[in-house]
């Protein structure tokens, strides 16, 4: 959210999210935001720095390790 906050909140703005798109760049029908593309394109929001993700062996289950600023990280279930 690059040290704005209210931007992790706000779906015109791609700081603090994670985005979902397909190889080819169009956008996958199951995403959750209706609208405009941008905001087709959010998967997750309200992050502050999602640094890294992984996805769990055999579930596919997918987690955002979020950078804290100077109090702590966290990891996401998303």
């Amino acid at each position: 959210e690059n040290g704005r906050p209210l931007l992790s909140q706000n779906l015109d703005s791609y700081l603090g999210k994670t985005l979902r798109i397909n190889s080819d760049g169009t956008v996958p029908t199951d995403n959750p935001f209706p609208g405009p593309a941008k905001r087709q394109r959010v998967w997750a929001y309200g992050l502050r720095n999602p640094f890294t993700f992984s996805f769990q062996p055999n579930t596919g289950r997918m987690f955002l390790n979020d950078v804290g600023e100077i109090t702590w990280e966290e990891i996401n279930d998303a």
